[in-house]
């Protein structure tokens, strides 16, 4: 099981219990942030609030491969052009 939480700016999935491991996320096109509470408002309108126990899916890739498939998104080319 994961939680939802916040380092600074950047949004995690962190294992529950144990914050020492943490998973970086792509967030689905149309995710977005909800200040108060605090928490992610998915595109289906589910909120997930900081804290908050989720389940999910997906897969993980290396950094690198991160940042070669992200290259192809605009909105991730926008945000990240220091890559």
């Amino acid at each position: 099981m994961v939680e939802v939480a916040l380092d600074g700016d950047c949004l995690y999935l962190e294992r529950a219990g144990d914050p020492s491991i943490r998973y970086p996320v792509v967030w689905p096109l149309g995710t977005a942030w909800q200040e108060d509470p605090a928490g992610v408002v998915l595109p289906n309108g589910d909120v997930a609030l900081l804290g908050q126990v989720v389940n999910g899916g997906g897969g993980y890739h290396q950094p690198d491969a991160v940042k070669r498939l992200a290259a192809h998104l605009p909105i991730y080319r926008q945000r990240f052009r220091g890559w």
